[in-house]
């Protein structure tokens, strides 16, 4: 098996490309022979699905984000160490194809950013932080550690928050800067008190003004129009009820130009979608 593995290292590194299509069906059991007993092959198992993810066109690199999530799952701790530090590779490797999943590698990275095993946890915070560093907007960098640091521990929400709410937002507004930012702002409504929701509304409000693409917006309004129309209603508050009443009609406005969107490019829009967004 440790050939085996070094022969799929040597292939990925000098045919590079054109290994490509042998290469990506080998990566599931390359990963899952990280977790095979003895430390040659563990090792010889690390560096193979290094080389693999490293040697893929970089616009194809997503296809490989299937099974590294698969392997993020893993009950072997150093599958899913290895699968992570894959996370920040791709980062290095494929910035456009990365930026793009986003919304779909920062829930999976959070799950691994809170496991028990501290060299598990670590590996996370390198990797989410490595791609947060190449998202399109420059303007969350600064508050990257604090929200890295939030999602880690849920008690460091307000300071994440308060960074947040003193970022001034000039550079346009994508998925990937909402995946960063979005579970930040979502925790902050569940909290019980009313400055956090005012805070939240807020930053909701100026960072929609640069969201340029309404489709960038449409998997994360679930995830705040729910408590945002509760709070608009419900607010003990005047200014926070109007606060949130405007975030939640600036969320609604972009969901709606989405799904025009999806009416232009698709045809006729789903009719589970549409009344979702009527709601």
């Amino acid at each position: 098996k440790e050939g085996a593995l070094f022969a799929v290292k040597a292939l990925s590194e000098d045919v590079g490309a054109w290994f490509e299509p042998f290469a990506l069906p080998m990566l599931p059991s390359v990963l899952q022979a990280v977790g095979a007993k003895g430390p040659g092959v563990q090792e010889a198992a690390a560096q193979a699905a290094k080389a693999t993810v490293l040697s893929l066109n970089p616009r194809a690199a997503r296809l490989c984000l299937p099974t590294i999530f698969e392997a993020m799952e893993s009950p072997e701790w150093k599958v899913k160490l290895v699968a992570t530090n894959l996370i920040g590779v791709l980062a290095g490797h494929s910035t456009d194809q990365l930026n793009v999943c986003m919304p779909l590698i920062v829930p999976r990275i959070t799950t691994c950013l809170r496991d028990t095993k501290k060299e598990v946890s670590s590996a996370a915070k390198k990797a989410l932080t490595a791609a947060t560093n190449v998202c399109g907007n420059p303007d969350i960098l600064p508050v990257v550690p604090a929200i890295i640091a939030a999602i880690k521990n849920p008690d460091k929400t307000p300071e994440a928050l308060d960074d947040l709410m003193h970022t001034t937002f000039v550079h346009q507004v994508d998925a990937s800067s909402l995946a960063v930012i979005v579970p930040i702002l979502a925790r902050s409504l569940a909290d019980r008190g009313m400055h956090p929701k005012r805070k939240t509304a807020m930053i909701v409000v100026n960072m929609c003004k640069l969201v340029l693409n309404p489709l960038d917006v449409e998997p994360f309004a679930p995830k705040l129009l729910p408590e945002l129309k509760r709070c608009g209603e419900d607010a003990t508050f005047e200014e926070i009820r109007d606060i949130c009443k405007a975030a939640a009609d600036v969320l609604e406005r972009k969901m709606a130009e989405a799904l025009r969107q999806h009416d232009a490019i698709n045809g006729p829009i789903p009719q589970a979608a549409a009344a979702a967004a009527e709601e």
